[in-house]
């Protein structure tokens, strides 16, 4: 409330504003600062924030639906250095993030109908993968991923319509900085933090699975279920090779041996073993279809998709 008093920095050509600025922000007396980043890092995990409106923590946001723990939270990411690492195995090693999705505890049938909106956290949400997530995924599965580090941005390839319907794509300048300049395909297959984004486009697999738009700020995800989001992973250019590599990779890690295959697939893409029925299932289907295809389907499975 009072006029902030500027400490004099060690380097005399500046006021020293910014760093009483940085300093009162960072500062573990600060009442916000704490809160806000582990509220984030909890709708991180949890797809809600522990105060639902993560962008407005004032009076006209929501209020906290579990005050006490925001605070302590706060309190020990504070004690723990500020270690972003420290405060996600906090989480993730918790009993609420270990839950089930299971919608109706046997304890208490009635007490998901009185806390349909889950806020209480009886049960973990089920979660879609994010778009940059889903695309790892299925790059890693398929065991593309380029596991590197920094360096150069990579530029994905895009339909034809999309480069010819944007003027914005013209290069009419003598830097060439305005048109779109495709990577080799060899080093697309990166994380999807180093793909190149711009304002006037985005990348069609990544739009179809709601990546938010990068011209304003984006509090909170959205998670919508829309028919393109099937044809996408079932039809699309990149999932059709990816599903290609998966059944490479399968083969080469695995006996020839059909049930060999399935269940290292099973391995690789959802992280267990296949049930008796499942394994029926995909031997009947091997005898009418690739081992690629194979792949395709598990690809597209919901179990793939969604945390649960």
């Amino acid at each position: 409330p009072n006029p902030a008093e500027i400490a004099q920095p060690a380097n005399p050509h500046t006021a020293g504003r910014r760093l009483t600025l940085a300093n009162w922000i960072a500062s573990p007396d600060h009442p916000l600062t704490a809160r806000v980043f582990v509220n984030r890092a909890w709708q991180g995990f949890f797809g809600r924030g522990l105060v639902a409106t993560p962008n407005d923590f004032g009076l006209a946001g929501a209020r906290p639906s579990h005050p006490e723990l925001l605070d302590w939270l706060a309190g020990e990411f504070l004690r723990g250095g500020g270690s972003i690492k420290k405060l996600h195995r906090l989480i993730v090693t918790s009993t609420t993030y270990r839950q089930a999705s299971t919608d109706v505890s046997p304890q208490d049938p009635g007490a998901s109908a009185s806390d349909s909106g889950n806020s209480l956290l009886q049960r973990q949400n089920l979660r879609r993968l994010t778009a940059e997530q889903l695309r790892d995924a299925i790059l890693a599965v398929a065991g593309t991923l380029r596991e590197t580090a920094g360096g150069r941005p990579v530029w994905p390839s895009l339909p034809p319509e999309i480069l010819q319907a944007n003027p914005a794509f013209l290069d009419d300048n003598a830097e060439k900085t305005k048109g779109w300049y495709p990577s080799p395909p060899l080093e697309r297959s990166v994380r999807s933090i180093y793909l190149v984004q711009k304002r006037t486009v985005r990348v069609p697999l990544l739009e179809t699975f709601d990546l938010p738009e990068n011209s304003v700020s984006c509090p909170q995800r959205g998670s919508s279920v829309v028919a393109p989001q099937a044809l996408s992973l079932l039809n699309g250019e990149d999932s059709v090779a990816a599903a290609r590599a998966f059944a490479e990779r399968i083969r080469d890690e695995a006996p020839a041996s059909p049930d060999a295959l399935i269940r290292r697939a099973w391995h690789l893409a959802l992280q267990r073993e296949p049930t008796p029925r499942e394994l029926l299932l995909a031997q009947t289907y091997l005898r009418q279809a690739s081992l690629a295809e194979l792949c395709r389907a598990l690809l597209n499975l919901n179990e793939f998709a969604y945390f649960d």
